[in-house]
């Protein structure tokens, strides 16, 4: 929203200007005594709409800095969370997270087959803390507990079970 003021420095009243950050920013170094503004800006849906109001600079400046952080908000959660539409309205050829290729079902595949063959190298111990762990999302602490043992040597375990699977992948 582009805002029209104008500003009265010494009684002198000044053209109507669209407020941009730059002028903005130039009217803190040399504020003027007081700003005219339409009062749409200040009360969007007034009864009064198309009036022109005549504010305190300090005033202003505070409604100003509300009204840009407003704006910055909402232009910020638009950003994060896009356009809301339904999954009929997606075309599947241009997201690419609503279909896989021959070639990534082939590399999950392969990925796969090849994890299954790196789990043969392990020991039953390493295996059966790498699927509690993984599988089950138990903490080192947790699965320490359940055996026995203290927690370091869980965590020493799955780092080298780790690095045994990091050959096959």
């Amino acid at each position: 929203m582009q805002i029209q003021i104008r500003t009265i420095r010494d009684g002198i009243e000044s053209e109507l200007f669209t407020l941009t950050k730059q002028r903005h920013r130039a009217l803190l170094v040399d504020k003027p005594d007081k700003v005219v503004v339409l009062i749409d800006y200040i009360y969007p849906g007034s009864p009064d709409c198309g009036t022109f109001v005549t504010l305190d600079f300090k005033h202003f400046n505070i409604i100003s800095r509300e009204k840009i952080l407003e704006e910055n908000k909402f232009l910020k959660r638009e950003e994060r969370h896009g356009i809301e539409v339904s999954i009929e309205e997606i075309d599947p050829l241009s997201n690419h997270a609503l279909y896989s290729t021959a070639e990534d079902d082939f590399f999950k595949k392969e990925q796969s087959e090849a994890l299954k063959r790196g789990k043969t190298t392990l020991t039953p111990t390493q295996l059966n803390r790498v699927e509690a762990i993984v599988d089950d999302c138990l903490s080192y602490h947790e699965c320490a507990r359940r055996e026995g043992k203290r927690w370091e040597s869980i965590a020493e375990s799955f780092r080298a079970s780790k690095e045994k699977l990091k050959k096959f992948l």
